[in-house]
């Protein structure tokens, strides 16, 4: 069997939501199982960045506004992962495997991708370690899409994601007629 040299970078909380802050937690208690169950079907290799949030402020912490993350020390340590994960997914295509995209999470003061939620509001814009990330790339002088999965509108979320994974094939896929919201 043929191996598959596709892969994405998912956040930390993608596999475990139970580590997200308390109280954020409301469709999917472990897994974001749709998108889970999307690329395993596509034999896409999923791979897990470390999450900045639990290294700043530890496992168990209350929900926070970008704001808050948004100083000197959580920028270094959001810089710190992005530099990881840009180097490791250069050298993936060096070696000729593809990273297809980075998924981020929305509303996330931290991975965010289009918006955040912000003192009850959805306003646009990425979070802080999203940020780091698109610094890194533009330092290292790469691309990799970034998508951010709306847990509210998760059908649209696989839509995103099979039209980028469909690019790279050449071909068109419908799994997510198959994805409830």
């Amino acid at each position: 069997m043929k191996r598959s040299k596709n892969f994405v970078f998912v956040p930390f909380c993608f596999f475990a939501q139970g580590i997200r802050a308390e109280g954020i937690v409301k469709r999917y208690p472990a897994v974001i199982a749709p998108i889970a169950e999307l690329l395993i079907r596509e034999e896409i290799n999923i791979v897990q960045m470390p999450c900045p949030e639990i290294e700043y402020e530890g496992i168990k912490r209350k929900p926070a506004s970008k704001q808050k993350y948004n100083n000197k020390e959580y920028r270094r340590i959001c810089q710190r992962c992005a530099e990881g994960i840009i180097s490791f997914a250069k050298k993936m295509e060096e070696n000729g495997y593809q990273v297809l995209f980075i998924l981020g999470l929305e509303n996330s003061p931290s991975c965010a991708v289009d918006y955040l939620f912000e003192q009850g509001r959805k306003l646009k814009g990425s979070g802080v370690f999203i940020e780091e990330l698109k610094n890194e790339m533009e330092n290292k002088k790469t691309f990799i899409p970034l998508i951010g999965i709306n847990i509210q509108g998760i059908k649209k979320t696989a839509e995103k994601i099979e039209e980028v994974i469909s690019k790279s094939k050449g071909i068109q896929k419908t799994f997510f007629d198959s994805i409830e919201e």
